[in-house]
């Protein structure tokens, strides 16, 4: 016999055993209730068990992390460096701001997001040092005609002072 969800209204089979006090719900509403308590109740252990909560996400961050260098080389794609403390996720088309105003709110890590995404080709690893020098030499492409004055200034001065400091 069929009966109706007590929580959306909709069509429910009645199971013949253990069906709730309040009547049945479909699978959907079902489902939502079972979700929610399995959520319940791990924010409560996370709260009980802030060290071992931390140590884990750190872990699976790491994890994360080590396989997202893997999938793109795993080292910096201008100098040897493998290690995954110095490496970074970079935008080859230095895009970057505006990649992250479009991923916001949906996404807090961008290993997670990469993987969900099958690892898009217009990402590359560097590695800290490598990074740095190529968004200062995006700077100063961006401005290289003020960047030029500023360097024609400072050779004036250091002429004027007779090339000493």
């Amino acid at each position: 016999m069929d009966a109706k969800c007590y929580v959306c209204k909709g069509p429910a089979k009645r199971y013949s055993s253990k069906t709730s006090k309040r009547g049945v719900r479909c699978g959907t509403c079902s489902y939502k209730a079972r979700r929610q308590k399995v959520i319940d109740g791990a924010a409560r252990w996370r709260r009980a068990n802030p060290e071992k909560a931390k140590a884990g996400e750190s872990a699976r961050y790491l994890a994360r992390k080590k396989e997202t260098i893997r999938r793109y080389g795993g080292k910096c794609g201008r100098c040897p460096e493998s290690n995954h403390i110095f490496l970074t996720v970079d935008h080859i088309n230095d895009d970057g701001g505006q990649d992250r105003k479009e991923r916001k709110g949906k996404v807090s890590d961008i290993h997670t997001w990469l993987k969900r995404n099958g690892y898009p080709d217009d990402l590359q690893i560097l590695c800290g040092n490598c990074n740095l020098k190529k968004e200062i030499s995006r700077r100063r492409k961006a401005c290289s005609s003020s960047w030029e004055r500023s360097q024609r200034a400072k050779l004036e001065v250091i002429d004027k002072y007779g090339g000493k400091c």
